[in-house]
């Protein structure tokens, strides 16, 4: 299997070597893994951890695929057969799948790996990190009664750079959750993983104009949750009151796999389908009929959570991932507005719905629009879809690993600075400037040591971070010990190598700084650490650059970057 042809771009120049031998742990020089305690079958589980797999050979890596022995997938060929099913694009000549043994937080006889992602859904990681930069991706449900993290998990924890949400919604409920564990690392001077957020990977389907009239669709599966307010249930009665409140022919389809043990609940939903009319139950369906299904509907509806409508705390997380399928073919999205479908929609209010009487007069809005309007609906439901993305997906988890060609020193570094506060000063003539829109682990290492080393001699430097629209709050947390840092949101989710150099020529960004008495500026870049004291000789210089070699053992072609004291226009 070779990597896809879109991802081609992304494969760096040095290539890994592989394996000594089938199914043995990697022996090379780039050799990174993940792990996860999940049975390894389709499901989006599967698909968010063999994404992560993927990620790791788009920037070099071999990748070791390490599950335990009750795994029901403890082969190559299985995994291959999921990764297949899933539709992830993995090169399986620089990949392997190992059993291991766990003993307590440990993993056993593994070798130690340059990255390292672990799959789970308790609230902290329940193993060591085996990497040299590492995260955990954590799926979970989040609930409140966990028991409190015991000092050997507390070291788990604290073995991992950063703690991978697969929402904001779920992050905000993580934050909540987390913090007690994040105070108790703390007050033993370790390390605290950061929190980033990638969204899930999901296929963009073909985009479809033509569609069924007045056809609605929810998928989700068939499973009694114990109330009465579940999903399937209040789509019936919404879908009621729907038919009554227009003469206009709808149709819904509820479709979805049959969860074992739970029959009596779906004859339950069966006979009120039958009661109200114009319901397809339809489960079981495989693939290539979902996508029909999903190509032909008008509107898709999504109530997931434990109580339908205005829930902010979401737990079926991961049921967006059908609506946004649904969306990627044109299907307009009506969703209870809660979670993770919030997001989904940026928090559009004409696609989120309070109540069983709001989602049905928005749906009938939406089936009523005229051929230009609905057109109009259905790609910007397209364009909503596409922040999901695969390619999104492998920006966002790329992103997180920027600098992992050094990897084998952040974290001895961070330990230094775990403790570092800094109250910067408010004005100054020197300034220290980063402009950074990616969310990765090695940030804030970098400007804590630049900083670090800048005001070691008691001179004042103000820090400002230029962020992007979407990284904003990551910079803030990451830097949440450092008073009076000044941030400027670019506006922009990335920044591309013409847009920064554009940036860097605009004059509107230089006299930000000059306006409040800046005359010297230090711009650094995250691949780039001041190693010592006694930067104040180089500023009598009018400007000062750290060339590269253009061939060297890490980057190619490189010519000017890293630090600078460039000219301020006057």
């Amino acid at each position: 299997t070779k990597i896809h042809r879109k991802h081609a771009r992304l494969w760096p120049r040095l290539k890994p070597p592989p394996p000594s031998s089938p199914r043995t742990y990697c022996s090379g020089s780039r050799c990174s893994a993940v792990a996860t305690p999940y049975n390894f079958v389709p499901g989006e589980r599967a698909r968010y951890l063999l994404s992560a797999v993927r990620a790791m050979q788009l920037v070099g890596e071999f990748v070791d695929v390490l599950v335990y022995p009750e795994n029901t997938c403890g082969t190559q060929a299985c995994v291959e057969h999921t990764a297949h099913a899933e539709n992830v694009d993995i090169d399986w000549a620089r990949a392997n799948v190992v059993v291991v043994q766990r003993t307590g937080t440990k993993i056993e006889g593994t070798p130690r790996y340059r990255l390292f992602a672990l799959a789970g859904d308790e609230r902290t990681p329940p193993v060591q990190s085996l990497g040299d930069m590492s995260m955990y991706l954590n799926q979970g449900r989040l609930l409140k009664d966990e028991k409190p993290v015991s000092q050997e998990k507390l070291g788990a924890f604290s073995s991992y750079d950063a703690i991978v949400l697969s929402s904001h919604s779920m992050e905000g409920r993580y934050e909540i959750l987390v913090t007690p564990t994040e105070l108790a690392a703390k007050e033993r001077g370790l390390l605290i993983p950061q929190r980033l957020v990638v969204y899930p990977p999901v296929a963009m389907l073909e985009f479809q104009s033509d569609r069924e009239d007045g056809s609605i669709m929810m998928a989700s599966r068939f499973f009694d949750d114990g109330t009465q307010t579940n999903s399937h249930f209040e789509a019936i009665r919404a879908f009621a009151k729907l038919r009554k409140l227009s003469s206009r022919r709808v149709k819904l389809y509820l479709i979805g796999d049959q969860a074992p043990g739970h029959d009596d609940y779906t004859k339950k939903i069966r006979a009120l389908a039958e009661k109200v009319g114009g319901v397809s139950v339809v489960i079981g369906s495989n693939r290539a009929e979902l996508e029909r299904l999903m190509a032909r509907t008008s509107v898709v509806w999504s109530l997931s959570s434990p109580s339908g409508f205005n829930d902010g705390l979401a737990i079926a997380e991961h049921l967006g991932i059908g609506v946004v399928e649904a969306m990627s073919t044109g299907a307009i999205p009506v969703l209870a507005d809660n979670g993770l479908l919030r997001e989904i929609v940026s928090s559009n209010a004409q696609y989120l719905s309070s109540s069983m009487n709001d989602l049905a007069r928005k749906t009938l809005s939406f089936l009523a629009l005229g051929e230009t309007a609905m057109t109009t609906e259905r790609r910007h439901s397209r364009e909503l879809a596409e922040r999901f993305a695969e390619a999104e997906f492998d920006r966002r988890f790329t992103s997180i690993l920027e600098n992992h060609e050094l990897a084998f020193y952040w974290r001895p570094l961070a330990k230094q600075l775990v403790d570092l506060e800094m109250s910067l000063p408010l004005a100054s003539k020197n300034a220290a400037v980063i402009v950074e829109t990616r969310s990765h682990i090695s940030f804030p290492l970098v400007v804590k040591m630049n900083m670090h080393m800048l005001t070691a001699n008691g001179d004042p430097w103000v820090l400002y971070v230029f962020h992007g629209s979407e990284n904003g709050k990551f910079c803030k947390n990451a830097l949440a010990d450092f008073k009076n840092v000044v941030y400027t949101d670019l506006g922009v989710a990335t920044l591309g190598v013409s847009a920064h150099n554009q940036l860097l020529k605009a004059e509107a960004f230089w006299t930000s700084m000059t306006s409040s008495g800046i005359e010297k500026v230090l711009m650094f870049q995250p691949d780039s650490l001041l190693i010592g004291q006694g930067i104040d000789k180089f500023l009598k210089w009018d400007y000062v650059g750290a060339p590269w070699a253009t061939r060297n053992g890490i980057y190619d072609g490189v010519d000017e970057a890293g630090v600078r004291i460039p000219k301020l226009p006057r």
